[in-house]
Formats: C-alpha cells, structure tokens, sequence
C-alpha cells in the first residue's frame, strides 16, 4: 500500500485500489435451520472485469450437534478461487487441528462444513480468502451461513467479523 506525504495529490485511480472492509454490525444468529442467510454487513459491490483479493476474519458460535456451514452467493460469471481456514475441534488448541477447504473455482454451491467444540458459548474463528473475478456481470458477491444440521440452538456469526476486499485489477 502506498504511502502519501501532506498535501500530496492522489489520483482515483490510486484510491480504487485501496482495501475496502465490511463488517458485521451485530451477531447474526440461525436457529433450527439449515438453509442459507446472508451474514449482513459481509458483501460487497464487484464491477464488470473486476479482479478483487478477499480476505476475512469470522468468529462465530455453534454447538456441537448443529455445526456452521458457509457458501457464498455472487452473480454469474465470477470465476476464481476460495477457501476457509479453520482451527476445528477444541479452540484452545488441544485436540484441536487446522482445516484448510477449498475449491477450485469461486462457485456459489461451495460450502464447508465446522462443528464446534460442543460448548457453543466459546466463540471459534475461520478465514476465508481468495480471489475473485467479475465478467461481464457486474453484483454483490456475499457471505452466507447456516446450521449444518437443524438444531434449536443459536448458530451465530459475530460481531465485528470483517472482509477486506482490495481490488487488483
């Protein structure tokens, strides 16, 4: 990322290809339901042939017999790739592993599926990252999750769960 001085002048296309980050405001919670919701506050605007580095960082909560699944939801077109990096199992680590999924291609039937460590008060963290690219089509391209297995319990993805998006091309 470059560095200005005061008073620089910086031209748009110098501010276009700043990171952009959107983050969720508060938690979003999925209970008894196994279909997909948009975690509001983690989607943003891709343009026609835009190429866009997409990073995050979400907590979230889910006991062990509901688990968390993620998929995203983007226009035709996109291409690329993605994937999610997970410590699964105990969060503290003990017994505890790192998960790497990931897809050949940016396709919106992607999903990964994490369970918990059974105590659904102790948040876990994942990382998706990847590359996105816009054809022709320009849309939102959005982060969605949903109970792996119904269950009456809150699956939650927290607040303050970001994407930083920076666009390459």
């Amino acid at each position: 990322m470059p560095l200005y001085a005061a008073g620089q002048r910086i031209r748009a296309s110098e501010l276009n290809t700043l990171p952009q980050t959107y983050r969720v405001l508060t938690d979003q919670i999925c209970n008894n339901d196994t279909n997909y919701r948009n975690a509001a506050g983690l989607a943003f605007p891709g343009e026609v042939n835009g190429v866009y580095l997409v990073e995050g960082v979400i907590c979230y909560r889910t006991g062990l017999t509901p688990g968390i699944k993620f998929q995203w939801s983007l226009p035709a077109g996109v291409t690329g790739w993605y994937g999610l990096q997970a410590v699964v199992g105990t969060p503290s680590g003990a017994g505890g592993r790192i998960a790497w999924m990931d897809s050949s291609s940016f396709v919106n039937d992607f999903t990964a599926n994490f369970g918990a460590n059974g105590d659904s008060t102790l948040a876990q963290i994942l990382s998706p990252k990847g590359v996105a690219t816009f054809g022709s089509t320009a849309g939102t391209l959005q982060f969605r999750f949903a109970q792996s297995t119904a269950n009456v319990s809150d699956t939650k993805i927290l607040a303050g769960s970001c994407l930083r998006v920076t666009r390459l091309a």
